[in-house]
């Protein structure tokens, strides 16, 4: 088989289902609930498991990026940033809390993310900018002001969603 295809097949076997596997189980078995609602809270695990490893790809460790390759592995870190926020959302909109504090830091983790999420697509990758051409002209004129500094630090408040989404967990009752 080709190095080509399985180093990178393997990554996303490795980062999908071996990762999350072991909190999605604990959570599993620890929890009595209907599979429905078992379900969604997987989602969410999921979500912050993606979350946690996209910080860890983040630090751009040398012996993944010799491995896989740095554009590979910036194609992982983006498409899965993208993934665990389509679990969030989805997430977000099949749960139910009554506990305030739980839903406030659950949609302001959730409102970071989006954020962040669109802001990277835009300034900090080509995804959007290199198929059209008034979004290349947009970015050139906000680049000034959205230095790549500035980017960097607006980059980092994915450590503040993720601190929101621990609380949000720990803050429901029959988790904590």
């Amino acid at each position: 088989m080709n190095k080509r295809l399985v180093r990178p097949t393997l990554v996303w076997l490795i980062i999908l289902v071996i990762l999350p596997l072991p909190l999605l189980w604990l959570l599993n078995a620890g929890l009595t609930d209907s599979f429905h609602n078992l379900l969604i809270y997987d989602l969410g695990l999921l979500a912050y498991t993606y979350w946690l490893t996209i910080v860890y790809l983040s630090t751009r460790p040398k012996w993944l990026e010799r491995w896989l390759g740095l554009p590979k592995m910036y194609l992982v870190h983006g498409l899965l940033g993208v993934c665990a926020l389509a679990l969030a959302l989805l997430h977000s909109q099949l749960s139910f809390s009554m506990q305030r504090w739980v839903v406030l830091t659950g949609w302001l983790a959730l409102y970071l993310a989006i954020g962040g999420v669109f802001y990277a697509a835009f300034f900090l990758s080509g995804w959007l900018v290199d198929y059209s051409p008034r979004a290349a002209k947009l970015k050139k004129r906000l680049q000034r002001p959205f230095n790549h500094r500035v980017s960097l630090w607006l980059h980092r408040l994915n450590f503040v969603a993720i601190a929101l989404i621990w609380f949000h967990v720990h803050l429901i009752p029959r988790l904590y």
